[in-house]
């Protein structure tokens, strides 16, 4: 039975919906633009993606797990859009405001045809902290990958484009 899980807008849009999206390759159309830096077409395709009830919740059905996040609509404000070819493979690459709270995405990116999916993601180290409370941690950043069977955890990264294009370029 599918349950209800209710997630916040950030953790939806990085975790469940643009992964979700990239990984069954209905983002393909977002490279079919020619301007190498456009969030707003790019917004309208997610736009155009969303399901909205009356209360403004958004849904997105994935098995086993519905989720729900509140939301009216996206904002091209919210991210800026890179299109770059690496290894003849078309990469879109989002960077996203700056990260709150653990689990938050700086960068995501997703190819066209492989439909892979890469992520910074950024973690406080709290977890950690609890187990060791008289060492110190440094808050990291992650360069992660998605498919559509697990979650790869390649390492530290540091948080900028280039950085983050260098690590896709190594897995291409």
């Amino acid at each position: 039975m599918n349950e209800k899980r209710k997630v916040g807008l950030r953790y939806f849009l990085e975790h469940i919906f643009l992964k979700n999206l990239a990984l069954n390759g209905d983002l393909n159309k977002a490279f079919e633009h020619d301007d190498k830096e456009n969030s707003e077409a790019f917004v309208n395709l997610l736009n155009s993606r969303i399901d909205l009830n009356s209360q403004n919740k958004l849904y997105y059905l994935e098995k086993p797990l519905s989720a729900e996040a509140d939301i009216e609509t996206l904002d091209s404000k919210m991210l800026k859009v890179y299109k770059k070819n690496i290894k003849d493979t078309d990469v879109m690459i989002l960077e996203l405001p700056k990260v709150e709270k653990d689990l938050d995405c700086s960068f995501v990116a997703f190819t066209k045809g492989t439909n892979r999916y890469f992520t910074i993601e950024y973690t406080s180290m709290e977890d950690i902290k609890q187990f060791y409370p008289d060492q110190d941690f440094e808050p990291k950043f992650k360069f992660c990958e998605w498919t559509k069977e697990k979650h790869t955890l390649y390492g530290d990264i540091v948080n900028n484009l280039e950085e983050f294009t260098h690590n896709i370029t190594s897995k291409l």
